[in-house]
């Protein structure tokens, strides 16, 4: 997964700067009235909109890489550690043995009733 993420995060950094370099030079979109053709002049807030867009998702992106990397890590070594202290204190992997044969009883709730009682509608 970590991988997954190094790998998206890195082709969105390029990504973004390389289309930051051609949506700066075309004039307008095909699809919403522009001709889609290649202007002379550059125009640098669409290459800064592209760039910042491109810069900002890729370093989400590596950011997570990097936080999965490192739970992966932790989980690694929180597995070692217990095999490690099971194999050195082999009485703690035992299961715990019963503490005795006692049951719960609800003799005493046999008489209750709930809702109203026949003292709580005399009382009105």
């Amino acid at each position: 997964m970590s991988d997954f993420l190094r790998v998206g995060g890195i082709v969105q950094l390029i990504g973004g700067l390389l289309l930051g370099f051609i949506m700066g030079h075309m004039d307008g979109y095909p699809l919403f009235g522009g001709d889609g053709q290649f202007e002379s002049d550059y125009r640098w807030s669409i290459g800064l909109f592209w760039w910042i867009a491109g810069a900002f998702g890729g370093i989400v992106f590596l950011t997570l890489s990097l936080l999965f990397e490192a739970i992966g890590r932790i989980e690694h070594n929180v597995y070692s550690l217990t095999n490690a202290y099971m194999r050195n204190n082999p009485s703690e992997a035992e299961p715990p043995k019963a503490l005795g044969t006692s049951r719960s009883s609800l003799t005493k709730m046999a008489n209750y009733k709930m809702g109203r009682t026949e003292e709580s509608t005399d009382k009105k």
